[in-house]
């Protein structure tokens, strides 16, 4: 059995527990849904709350349930009208759960981003949490690399479980960290000091390593091209020490657009100073649907192109092609996971991370700081 296999067996799980009758226990929950004018659009994260609190409810515990959402202001009430919706509880949402009486099964919490005790990890915040239960479990993978009261600071002081989401995300995550062959790590997007280690250190763990997106960009100027005007990082990360790799894939052509709108597709040794790569071209697209027909594990994260501006060709074939391929697929949540749920793939794709940062920093570093704290 591999190290990471041994490592994955030591996270405790709620399931391993079945004497909960009659106990409270504090829930961190994944609520961090998109929402617009109080309508919720994507409900995936609420659904994946689902089997943790099921678990919990079936065994007869009294649940409290917190969570954040990344704008500080935005009420949970919408997120608790869903899950009241979709499950059969006796629920009800608290506003301040301090002064909350608990005479229901499930009780909802407001966002507890709203007290800066929480991001801070306030010592006596994350003590007050703790004097509401009894254990506490922790089913939002997505603030694992937080350290903040409710990753870090509640398991202080509450004997401390992963929730069924939680232990699936770094069950299926670690397979990443010893991946089979032929493999090949996808990256994309634009946050640099993140996923450029990221790509350099899957390196030497996967066959084939495709950067693009503004993560290739640096790659490219690396190799003395011209990038234009497109967004590049300050840092240089050294990778000129990298770009003779054998297992290392750049894009050879690119859409291009100029400071008149005029969209064109060119190799990349001919991009101009005025121009903006936003999307891989038709002939790197097509070598990279090759190199997916042959593999067997695929992890990507990350739009290939501008996608936000409606470049989307690129990211969408080779969504396709990996929904067909075959392959083992796990994909790092955020624009990835957005573009599947738009052309109706989720469920072509072995697993979808509901977490952005987390993944990459657990795919970094092999643990995070709420998965510490669960193992002690």
């Amino acid at each position: 059995m591999s190290a990471i296999s041994n490592k994955r067996n030591q996270l405790p799980c709620i399931t391993d527990v079945t004497d909960l009758s009659g106990k409270r226990v504090l829930l961190r929950a994944s609520l961090n849904a998109p929402i617009d004018n109080g309508a919720i659009l994507d409900a995936l994260r609420l659904e994946k709350t689902l089997p943790t609190l099921d678990y919990l409810v079936g065994e007869g515990a009294e649940v409290i349930v917190i969570g954040h959402h990344s704008d500080n202001d935005q009420s949970l009430f919408p997120m608790y009208e869903w899950l009241n919706a979709h499950t059969s509880y006796d629920m009800a949402f608290a506003h301040n759960i301090f002064s909350a009486t608990r005479d229901h099964q499930v009780i909802v919490t407001e966002n507890i981003r709203t007290n800066p005790g929480e991001t801070a990890n306030e010592p006596l915040f994350a003590e007050r949490f703790a004097d509401l239960a009894e254990l506490y479990v922790q089913d939002d993978f997505t603030v694992a690399h937080r350290e903040h009261a409710s990753v870090v600071g509640i398991p202080k002081h509450l004997p401390t479980y992963a929730g069924i989401q939680f232990a699936h995300e770094y069950e299926q995550l670690s397979q990443a960290l010893d991946a089979p062959h032929p493999s090949m790590l996808i990256v994309g997007g634009a946050k640099f000091e993140s996923k450029i280690p990221l790509a350099l250190q899957f390196l030497d763990k996967v066959d084939h390593v495709f950067v693009s997106g503004a993560i290739g960009n640096p790659f490219l100027k690396a190799r003395g091209l011209e990038v234009g005007k497109s967004k590049v990082s300050d840092d240089t990360y050294g990778l000129e020490r990298y770009l003779d790799h054998q297992g290392l894939i750049m894009p050879v052509d690119a859409i291009v657009t100029n400071d008149k709108g005029d969209v064109t597709t060119k190799k990349v040794e001919d991009v101009q100073p005025n121009e903006v790569i936003v999307d891989p071209g038709p002939e790197t697209v097509a070598q990279i649907v090759a190199l997916i027909a042959d593999t067997q594990f695929v992890l990507w994260g990350g739009p290939l192109g501008y996608y936000e501006n409606g470049f989307t060709e690129a990211t969408d074939t080779v969504a396709r092609a990996i929904a067909e391929s075959g392959a083992t697929s796990i994909i790092g949540g955020g624009d990835i996971d957005a573009t599947l749920h738009a052309l109706g793939l989720r469920d072509k794709f072995t697993f979808i991370s509901t977490a952005g940062g987390a993944t990459m920093d657990f795919l970094l570093n092999g643990t995070l700081p709420g998965i510490e704290a669960i193992r002690k």
